[in-house]
């Protein structure tokens, strides 16, 4: 699973609700870039280190996907904030 994560262009987590984000977790700890959709849950776990589409459509997905591609250094930043992120977190 972690190399899926690691060779992934991005991790999408798409929730309409989430307990706590362990996919994202796992994404975030792998280095992945990660976007998510604005579930506040998502919000708090992730904070500054995930992309957030500006909602749960499929249009604010895609718009977010394509900010990730026009800021690879961003996706670089993000990135190593993830890992800082789930550093916080035991596993």
């Amino acid at each position: 699973l972690g190399a899926l994560y690691r060779g992934s262009q991005a991790v999408i987590v798409p929730s309409l609700e989430e307990g706590f984000g362990l996919v994202a977790l796992e994404a975030l700890s792998c280095g992945a870039p990660l976007l998510c959709t604005p579930e506040l849950s998502l919000q708090e776990l992730c904070e500054n280190a995930s992309w957030y589409a500006a909602g749960f459509d499929g249009r604010a997905i895609a718009e977010a996907l394509l900010a990730m591609e026009l800021h690879p250094q961003l996706v670089q930043v993000k990135q190593e904030a993830g890992r800082k992120r789930a550093s916080l977190f035991s596993r």
